[in-house]
């Protein structure tokens, strides 16, 4: 396999590993249970960043804008309901939250 065929199959990998940690947060969520609950427990962040770092490697290696504005707005979309647009300076890592956060809405 080429480098291009490894990193496409690594970002489809990503990708789908991805979903199934939004799916799994979008329950608890809903069900109140699980990570929505648990105030000490560090935010899963590695969604959103991959996310966003997909988002750059849709328009980088592949020029598909369509791609990139997709990966960037289910980045945004998973930043909004993890609420990381609303870090209080008091909260457990509230300064990799906001990081995390303005580096997706840079995308946008």
């Amino acid at each position: 396999m080429r480098r291009r065929e490894y990193a496409h199959c690594f970002a489809q990998t990503a990708l789908g590993v991805i979903e199934k940690d939004y799916e799994l947060l979008s329950m608890s969520q809903n069900s109140q249970t699980g990570l929505a609950n648990t105030t000490r427990l560090e935010v899963p962040l590695e969604g959103v960043v991959t996310l966003s770092m997909l988002s750059i490697y849709e328009y980088a290696q592949r020029g598909n804008i369509d791609g990139m504005l997709q990966r960037a707005n289910q980045a945004l979309a998973l930043a909004m309901s993890m609420a990381l647009h609303e870090a209080v300076e008091e909260e457990p890592y509230a300064d990799s939250k906001r990081r995390v956060w303005w580096m997706t809405v840079g995308l946008l």
